[in-house]
């Protein structure tokens, strides 16, 4: 196996070290690294070539795109193999190790990762529990995103209960895949599990795979909603392979992180986008989308939230009148669409 290491970055100097420095250390190295950047300002690469000169490192320049960036980066990889990797990312000394190790007892594999940990009030968790039977029973009614264990999950008042049964086997039968309305979900959370859908930030996936579901281009620079778009083009339904064993930590670099409403917006809007776009999806799958929104919109009047009901409702609007702004761009070809509901 040959291992081409992708690192897409915009004007993160710092975490360019910090995630060559996790990727010196690693017990099994990356034979290739390509760094794809669209950095205002690349003199820091001198000091890398000086600060790393045993790693096989590649610079590329690109445009600022992530999903154009990390294109190019497999375009030009030379491994079997490659390793998409954020410049916000912290990994186990052994994970590249564990991952190749993971691949060998199981060939039928074209996509593993390690448990991606993310900070929440001063804990690393890689789980968004449901938080009581209430939540349950509001993501079912409007088949929203589900992603954590279910089994705690109970009631005092003794009916409910029964209606929380059904709840779980209903997401049981999903399995780790989709709701009716599209939103991801993972419910089942063993030592190693399968998925459809997974945070892309530190995975080894099989170069064909890329070049045969790419990321779409005509997404955000940010590529808000990326992940989802290459993951449901791979060739293995739950092709995703998730292990417990070793993990990476997804820092959440705030240069060029856009604020959450921005982000909730552009993301709601790709995960259209590609319910529209995607074969395996269906117009039902599309009306329980937009019964999902106004479940969101509900949600965030009883918060006062206005700027997220806004978003919501400009968001359900241009689904409407059919006009999502990277629908509409796709079938323009144009690239890089940057959707704002102000």
């Amino acid at each position: 196996m040959k291992i081409t290491t992708v690192i897409p970055t915009r004007n993160r100097p710092n975490h360019v070290r910090k995630v060559l420095a996790t990727l010196q250390a690693q017990t099994r190295q990356a034979d290739e690294i390509i760094i794809v950047d669209s950095s205002d300002e690349i003199k820091y690469l001198e000091v890398i070539k000086e600060s790393f000169p045993d790693l096989p490192l590649k610079y590329i320049s690109s445009e600022a795109s992530v999903c154009i960036q990390r294109n190019i980066g497999i375009a030009q990889a030379t491994g079997d193999w490659v390793f998409l990797c954020d410049d916000d990312i912290e990994l186990s000394k052994d994970y590249l190790e564990k991952l190749e190790l993971y691949t060998t007892l199981h060939p039928e594999c074209g996509a593993i990762a390690g448990r991606l940990l993310q900070q929440e009030d001063d804990k690393w968790v890689d789980q968004y529990p449901v938080t009581g039977a209430r939540d349950l029973i509001w993501r079912f009614i409007f088949q929203l995103s589900v992603w954590g264990d279910l089994q705690n999950i109970k009631s005092s008042f003794s009916p409910a209960n029964l209606l929380l049964v059904y709840i779980k086997k209903f997401y049981s039968r999903r399995g780790n895949g989709f709701t009716l309305a599209g939103w991801p979900i993972i419910t089942s959370w063993s030592a190693s599990f399968q998925t459809t859908i997974y945070s892309l930030g530190a995975d080894l996936i099989r170069r064909d795979w890329l070049l045969q579901s790419p990321y779409d281009e005509v997404l955000d620079p940010s590529g808000i909603g990326d992940n989802y778009g290459v993951a449901i083009g791979f060739p293995q339904d739950r092709g995703i392979h998730v292990i417990d064993s070793t993990v990476a930590y997804h820092h959440r670099a705030n240069e060029n992180r856009l604020d959450r409403t921005l982000a909730y917006y552009r993301r709601v809007l790709a995960l259209h986008y590609f319910i529209k776009k995607s074969k395996r999806f269906t117009k039902v799958t599309a009306l329980f989308f937009l019964w999902s929104l106004t479940g969101n919109t509900l949600l965030y009047l009883a918060k006062g939230s206005k700027n997220m009901i806004r978003a919501n409702l400009k968001i359900i609007a241009l689904i409407l009148t059919n006009k999502n702004p990277y629908w509409v761009a796709f079938r323009k070809n144009k690239k890089v669409t940057k959707p704002n509901f102000i």
